[in-house]
């Protein structure tokens, strides 16, 4: 079986966050002002693209964003 058969263009997921000031571009950069920091934006994107494949993918399938996926 492909562990991609299931994954179809159009698929969404959603991460609901607070930006706390570890997650700021001046908690890592003196200096730099409280935004949202891009790596930590990206990471929150890439957490949600693991959401939306997990309940398609086989138990036990790996992915980059996610360490390993289970059906409830």
């Amino acid at each position: 079986m492909d562990a991609l058969n299931d994954v179809t263009i159009g698929m969404t997921a959603e991460k609901t966050i607070i930006v706390t000031p570890e997650m700021t571009v001046g908690h890592f950069v003196a200096g730099m002002p409280s935004v949202y920091a891009t790596p930590m934006m990206i990471l929150h994107m890439e957490m949600a693209s693991g959401s939306a494949i997990a309940p398609h993918s086989a138990i036990g399938f790996r992915s980059s964003t996610c360490s390993q996926y289970s059906r409830p």
